[in-house]
């Protein structure tokens, strides 16, 4: 896994919303996305979520974007704390170790959409070597017939 985007958010009016994308090194990207009108509950398409590019959950302000009944949806999240995490082969450790490893971190989030503001969750991973470099790799494994593992 080279990138994940795990966000959520409940407003005033009743709407939810909650997306997760994860991509891979030689597999399709996986996407889930439902919006909660506070009647019924909506699939989400052409998602944009935020990445994250340091090791303590930056950039603390990001948008995310989405579409669901035709509608361009753009909302704005601010990062209220984060929990940084090393993500390892067994499991995810609190904390940021030194060294050429994947990191998580999440936290909660304040959302503002259409004027309203709400409140929900946001996790996202980093590759300390960079996707461009983990992309290119993937690219060469895929052209040689073999599968990463990653």
């Amino acid at each position: 896994m080279w990138r994940e985007s795990w966000v959520n958010g409940i407003f005033p009016d009743g709407r939810i919303f909650h997306c997760v994308q994860v991509f891979c090194t030689a597999r399709p990207v996986y996407f889930m996305g439902k919006l909660w009108d506070g009647k019924e509950l909506h699939p989400i398409t052409d998602y944009d979520g935020p990445s994250q590019t340091g090791t303590l959950g930056e950039p603390r302000d990001y948008t995310v974007s989405f579409t669901c009944q035709g509608r361009r949806e753009i909302i704005t999240g601010e990062l209220l704390g984060v929990m940084p995490m090393t993500l390892m082969p067994q499991g995810m450790y609190p904390g940021t170790l030194d060294g050429k490893v994947d990191l998580a971190s999440e936290g909660p989030t304040r959302w503002v959409w259409d004027g309203q503001v709400g409140y929900g969750w946001t996790e996202r991973c980093w590759t300390r070597n960079g996707w461009p470099q983990i992309r290119a790799m993937d690219a060469q494994l895929a052209g040689s017939g073999i599968r990463s593992a990653g």
